[in-house]
């Protein structure tokens, strides 16, 4: 008994070892790049080296989003979100770095729609919110200008997690209030995977300070498998029943986009 569970710790140990040597092997690329001594940065004032450090930072922004639904990809009225997280750098040379980072978004918009087939479709004005968490990878282009001002334009990818959600529907009536589910079958309001591509421009000062313009686009359509059942429904029939999943998959398609400013603060690592 005792030999077994001994057996079964050092199996234990063994994955793990595994998975830390599988983990230093991915990063000991990007850990060189900040131990280098030349890619350390040259303190501003004794040199003109573009050379850069490794930084993390805190980052936060506002943003303008809209919602793309239907075939014909119809734009929603925007909504004021923010954002917010950390992100890295690592420097490549004296002209490209790596910038990954770890979001919280909230995107959203308000359609104008109808639902059903009773005379002709009930109007309803819905306002929904979603928040998720975006994992970008970018690779920016730097310009260095004087001592202490990096100009800096990038393009990457932003694969996102939906995490919650909120739908306000107001209608002939009444409204109704409802939080998304967030999964992967007909049950679920939302589908939780998203990717989109971006683009941004910045500055950044003194390594330090960074304030940048951003866009990005999403691809993926956020409705799971639809199941359809609505009909001849009236306003009466939707103020005393749930009609949330029926009507959002109703919409054929979601999809986001959004736009906006961010600040961030670095450390040098």
């Amino acid at each position: 008994m005792g030999g077994g569970n001994i057996n079964l710790r050092l199996g234990r140990l063994s994955d793990l070892s595994r998975v830390l040597l599988l983990w230093l092997l991915f990063l000991s690329p990007l850990l060189g790049y900040a131990q280098h001594s030349g890619l350390r940065a040259i303190r501003r004032g004794e040199s003109i080296s573009t050379m850069r450090d490794m930084c993390v930072g805190a980052r936060i922004g506002g943003q303008i989003s809209f919602l793309r639904t239907g075939a014909n990809s119809e734009f929603s009225t925007p909504y004021i979100g923010y954002q917010y997280g950390f992100e890295l750098l690592i420097p490549v040379n004296d002209n490209f770095e790596i910038q990954m980072a770890a979001l919280g978004s909230w995107k959203g918009g308000t359609l104008e729609s109808r639902f059903g087939a009773y005379d002709g479709g009930i109007p309803i004005t819905t306002r929904i919110r979603i928040m998720s968490v975006n994992l970008s990878l970018f690779v920016n282009y730097i310009r260095r200008e004087g001592l202490y001002w990096d100009f800096y334009g990038g393009i990457g990818i932003v694969p996102q997690v939906q995490a919650t959600g909120r739908m306000e529907l107001e209608f002939a009536g009444g409204t109704q209030s409802h939080d998304l589910n967030v999964g992967f079958n007909d049950k679920d309001h939302i589908f939780p995977l998203n990717f989109g591509l971006g683009v941004h421009i910045g500055a950044r000062y003194h390594s330090q300070f960074a304030l940048s313009l951003w866009y990005e686009h999403d691809f993926l359509n956020l409705l799971p498998k639809q199941k359809r059942f609505y009909g001849a429904v009236t306003p009466d029939f939707l103020l005393r029943h749930d009609f949330s999943r029926p009507y959002i998959q109703s919409l054929d398609k979601l999809a986001t986009l959004a736009g906006g400013i961010s600040f961030v603060y670095y450390i040098k690592l």
